[in-house]
């Protein structure tokens, strides 16, 4: 008789006995490239080393300027208690500020703190990237928010502007010191 549970269960038994394989014969390898160069074996916990403290700057300043101009750009009739006014693209932001903007100030400071954990518990590479990212992202909205303004557009220039320029110099800095 035919069964699905017993096809994933030799599939599962397949791939981890693949991997461990996979893992001895790693270990193997490395042990004798090691006693081969003469050298102690070095982890993989060694290599790649964990981001600095930098990299969570950035990204929860864009979120924190983000969320402060999503409130501000929120209509007269939101302010005054209208919740059905809102006005947001992201479907998670909408949902909170439609409690309260108090909702939305606890949703930015708890995303602010997930990422944080999440860049600093990645490797550097990956951290850098990640951080990038949601920097950029955050600045997107930044700038969706900013063109409404008089001079939107120069804002939003200059906003890129110093992204390239001061920003992105601490991205490109991690990466190479990543590789």
């Amino acid at each position: 008789m035919f069964s699905w549970r017993g096809r994933y269960r030799e599939a599962l038994v397949t791939m981890v006995t693949v991997a461990r394989t996979g893992i001895k014969y790693y270990n193997i390898v490395m042990n004798l490239n090691a006693e081969f160069a003469g050298t102690q074996r070095s982890s993989l916990r060694d290599f790649p080393r964990r981001p600095s403290a930098i990299l969570l700057v950035p990204p929860s300043l864009a979120a924190i300027a983000d969320g402060l101009l999503t409130v501000a750009g929120q209509p007269d009739g939101y302010l005054s208690g209208d919740a059905s006014t809102v006005r947001e693209w992201n479907p998670v932001a909408r949902y909170l500020l439609s409690f309260s903007p108090w909702a939305f100030a606890i949703g930015i400071c708890c995303w602010i703190a997930i990422l944080c954990i999440t860049i600093f518990l990645l490797r550097d590479r990956n951290a850098v990237v990640l951080s990038l990212f949601v920097c950029a992202a955050h600045l997107v909205g930044v700038s969706t928010w900013l063109i409404r303004y008089p001079y939107g557009i120069l804002w939003v220039f200059l906003l890129w502007i110093c992204f390239r320029f001061t920003l992105f110099r601490v991205y490109q800095r991690g990466l190479r010191s990543a590789e």
